[in-house]
């Protein structure tokens, strides 16, 4: 648990410094996303993003997590939603995780991958995984006030190291992939896990 505290304190840390390039109102003026998820509601599909909030407050203390929503018939509609509430811009430079509702239908899933490979400002090497609500999932929070999205994919990475197991779980890997297996995450018992394998057969009739 120690260790991985540090790997996620290592991650925020990143992406901090990476903001140190930018003006200091430039890097006030933004919300880092750390984590995108994608619900359906049985017609629309429901997009979440897991903000953390960089400002000019104390960094001893936990940065503020929130999580944003929004719904639309299609994944560009949602995030333009989302883009529009939000009080700052998005950036996806640091996103570390996916998280995929195994409510998906597979033409939802594949217009969540269209997105991630057609935008240039999101990341191609989020990792994927699929969750039974992944908003609640984004909205579980941590006494150490780190994002369960970097929680996730520290998570995965463990768990293939110690398994000898290899999900090809990122964007860039699955983006011409017929049939995907991805990690099923779980959150039971105050804890995090990986319950399952979620096969994905995204071939289209």
């Amino acid at each position: 648990m120690k260790f991985k505290k540090i790997i996620c304190l290592l991650l925020i840390l990143s992406a901090l410094m990476s903001l140190c390039a930018c003006s200091s109102s430039e890097a006030d003026g933004r919300f880092i996303v750390s984590a995108i998820g994608a619900d359906s509601d049985g017609e629309q599909l429901v997009l979440s993003v897991q903000t953390i909030e960089i400002g000019e407050g104390d960094f001893d203390e936990p940065p503020e997590v929130k999580v944003l929503s929004a719904k639309a018939k299609t994944p560009e509609e949602a995030l333009k939603k989302l883009k529009a509430k939000s009080i700052k811009p998005l950036n996806f430079d640091h996103c570390a995780v996916m998280l995929c509702s195994s409510g998906l239908t597979a033409e939802q899933f594949f217009k969540m991958r269209d997105l991630c490979m057609q935008r240039k400002d999101i990341n191609l090497a989020i990792t994927v995984c699929v969750t039974d609500n992944c908003k609640k999932i984004l909205e579980i929070e941590k006494s150490t006030g780190f994002s369960s999205g970097y929680d996730v994919a520290v998570l995965i990475e463990s768990y293939m190291k110690q398994n000898g197991k290899k999900f090809k779980c990122k964007f860039y890997e699955i983006a011409k992939s017929e049939d995907i297996v991805l990690p099923y995450i779980t959150y039971s018992d105050g804890t995090l896990c990986i319950s399952a394998a979620a096969e994905i057969k995204t071939q289209r009739k």
